[in-house]
């Protein structure tokens, strides 16, 4: 790869990460007004036929066109790019015909077997997002594929943006025209599918004005291709990036269908059952936010790892080993902090306390997640692909499985503990997956005892901050932002300083860490 060529990676990387920022946090930011104004039950009805959303937008923005820019980044000539988008678009665009008819035409089946067949005018709306996964993944991947990243952050923004302002509106609705909450909850959903037509139209004029990388796509396309040779490929590497790239938004679709069924069969009303699904689902933007550090991570050491591999030198794990040291501390901590700063943070942003003990358990997915992504990261830039997609489907299955009787029997606990128990099964998986030499990454430098060590100063220090705080009470919100921002300025202090002074990190790992060079330089002083 030449300097340029380096250059333009490394830029587009920058600006497409900067994007996933941006999008990640106007993703979860949103919900906390929405859920402000529309209470507990009207973020029930919407969290429910979220998953459906948020599985069209990964398709469209992470999993395909994450796949289909490989395929194009692994072929030069121009003419031999068209020709392999030619031989994916059918199965793409099939796969989206029968999502979108599936939720459509099942709209009421789905509903029913969530045990609300309210939600069944919602299914219908958000069933559209389907159809535009074709279009945009195409784009997206083609551009990506050849380092153009500026698209693809365009259109994520745009997307994003405008999907914000029409949920948010559909709240004032509901608010000052009392709206009722389903139907504020269909209003909203059209979000997903004005803010895909506008990147939908950015893609597509991106397109049309440079003409360094055209892809026109013609109806023609639609044919199966008689030799089936890319469909293996499709099949395995598309659906595992899919897969990891949405996650959480699988175990989402699990709840929808399990926690509210599960919470009568136990005893609750119905009414008082949507309401508990809705502060369990509080936790869902937390974790979203908690997650924007290893998002970052691996945006920025992925490309560096899946070089290193190619080159078949020591240098890659090396890399992997480094990588996952900054992403495991730094996820466990955010964790913790997250989980004993909870209290606050619950009633700072939904202004009761309540669902805060199953909200602290949820939260521990931030550490498991980042560290799934990590894992599964450094077994895709080594080109291993079949185990993480069982180990996927296993975690998942178990969360199917688990998540009725223990939501039944204890309720949003229940729920967020088979969360937890899915994700670190797959968690375990993972890690045993790996090269020896990447997992000697605990043992190294006694880091597994020095990471137990300074979290435990960690947790001691938030702790002994907590019985000082639960004294003085919470009297408003705004005091209960103040101590969740004292609590996480003094805890990240507390971590970092014991890091240091326990040598958590070699020199060169906390230089890795933004903003710490300079940090480091006036310690030397």
């Amino acid at each position: 790869m030449g300097t340029r060529e380096m250059k333009s990676m490394l830029r587009g990387a920058l600006i497409f990460t900067i994007a996933s920022f941006i999008a990640k946090i106007l993703s979860a930011v949103y919900r906390i007004p929405y859920q402000n104004l529309v209470g507990d039950e009207g973020f029930y009805v919407y969290q429910q036929i979220y998953p459906f959303y948020g599985l069209a937008m990964t398709l469209s923005l992470n999993g395909l066109p994450v796949f289909l820019s490989k395929l194009v980044a692994e072929t030069k000539d121009v003419f031999a790019q068209e020709k392999i988008m030619k031989q994916c678009f059918p199965y793409i665009f099939w796969l989206s015909a029968v999502l979108f008819l599936g939720t459509f035409l099942g709209s009421g089946f789905l509903a029913a077997m969530m045990g609300d067949p309210g939600l069944a005018p919602l299914l219908r709306v958000i069933a559209f997002s389907f159809l535009l996964c074709p279009w945009l993944s195409f784009y997206r991947g083609n551009f990506q594929g050849n380092l153009w990243m500026t698209p693809t952050a365009l259109s994520q923004i745009a997307e994003q943006l405008i999907r914000v302002a029409i949920i948010v509106l559909a709240a004032l609705c509901f608010k000052y025209l009392h709206w009722g909450t389903y139907f504020t909850g269909e209003v909203a959903m059209t979000g997903g599918l004005f803010g895909g037509a506008a990147a939908f139209f950015i893609l597509k004029q991106e397109n049309r004005r440079r003409d360094r990388f055209p892809l026109v796509i013609h109806w023609d396309w639609l044919r199966l291709p008689k030799v089936h040779t890319i469909l293996p490929r499709l099949l395995i590497e598309g659906t595992l990036i899919s897969i990891y790239s949405s996650l959480l938004i699988f175990f989402q679709l699990s709840d929808s269908f399990a926690v509210k069924n599960a919470l009568v069969a136990g005893g609750a009303t119905d009414l008082a059952a949507k309401v508990l699904k809705g502060i369990f689902d509080r936790g869902q933007p937390l974790v979203q936010l908690g997650l924007v550090i290893s998002l970052g991570m691996n945006a920025i050491f992925l490309p560096s790892l899946t070089k290193k591999y190619l080159q078949k030198g020591g240098g890659f794990f090396r890399s992997s080993r480094i990588f996952l040291r900054l992403v495991t501390a730094l996820a466990l901590a955010a964790s913790c902090g997250m989980i004993l700063l909870m209290p606050y943070i619950n009633y700072f942003l939904f202004a009761d306390h309540a669902g805060t003990g199953m909200l602290m358990i949820y939260a521990s997915a931030v550490a498991w997640v980042s560290l799934i992504q990590a894992y599964q990261a450094i077994l895709q830039s080594m080109d291993s692909y079949r185990p993480a997609l069982w180990f996927a489907g296993g975690g998942i299955l178990l969360k199917l499985v688990l998540t009725y009787p223990l939501t039944k029997q204890f309720g949003g606990v229940g729920a967020s503990l088979a969360t937890v128990a899915g994700l670190v099964l797959i968690l375990l998986l993972l890690f045993g997956t790996l090269p020896k030499a990447v997992r000697a990454y605990w043992s190294a430098g006694r880091y597994a005892a020095k990471l137990a060590l300074v979290l435990g100063l960690m947790v001691i220090s938030l702790l002994l901050l907590n019985d000082l705080w639960y004294d003085w009470g919470i009297a408003a919100r705004a005091h209960a932002l103040v101590i969740a921002l004292l609590g996480a300025f003094f805890g990240t202090v507390v971590f970092f300083a014991a890091a240091w002074q326990l040598k958590l990190f070699t020199l060169r790992e906390w230089l890795m860490l933004p903003g710490f060079e300079r940090i480091i330089k006036k310690i030397s002083r």
